[in-house]
């Protein structure tokens, strides 16, 4: 009997120390490494061009003069020199222009030679890009009245300093001959100013 009791004895001490080693593994534990949050994205700054300022430039383009009733109409190529000032606020950009044109563009029996405009412009800003509106008036050498403008342009900054662009004008004289008949005068021009 005291034979089977100490075998007893043994055979639970054995399995009560065997029973922690199923316990768990003895390998070291991984830890995982933790995972990384994403950065917020700022919003992206919104680019300006900085507009604000005087400038002076030469244009280059095509003139074409119709009449209502017709009584003729004429093309020719246009040349003019132009100076203005710009203001920026925010994303707009309002400013003022003059400018002396030379044409010879035929209407009727008259010709359309030299014109003086002065235009307000208001734009938007793009960066290095501006496009803008224009509203103004014209007056013309032998032509009567005065002409009222409206047109459509836009600036590009090659430099800081350097600005290329584009402009289509419209500009209409009622009576432009004292005679009853209305002038439409349409110009195309590209033109180059430095900002100072």
């Amino acid at each position: 009997m005291t034979r089977k009791l100490i075998a007893a004895l043994a055979a639970t001490a054995a399995v009560g120390l065997a029973v922690p080693a199923f316990a768990g593994n003895l390998s070291q534990p991984k830890v995982e490494a933790p995972v990384a949050q994403p950065a917020p994205v700022a919003a992206a700054p919104m680019m300006t061009g900085d507009w604000t300022g005087a400038y002076a430039g030469l244009s280059m383009g095509y003139n074409h003069a119709t009449t209502s009733p017709s009584i003729g109409s004429g093309s020719s190529g246009q040349a003019g020199i132009f100076g203005g000032y710009n203001y920026q606020f925010g994303r707009y950009v309002v400013g003022g222009e003059v400018g002396v044109n030379k044409a010879h563009a035929n209407w009727g029996g008259n010709t359309l030679k030299t014109s003086y405009d002065a235009k307000l412009r208001g734009g938007v800003d793009l960066g290095k890009a501006m496009v803008y509106g224009t509203v103004g008036a014209k007056h013309a050498q032998d032509v009567h009245g005065v002409g009222t403008i409206l047109g459509a342009g836009v600036d590009y900054k090659l430099t800081d300093r350097i600005i290329l662009g584009g402009e289509a004008d419209f500009t209409r004289w009622n009576n432009a001959d004292n005679a009853g008949t209305d002038l439409k005068d349409t110009t195309l021009t590209a033109r180059v100013a430095f900002k100072f």
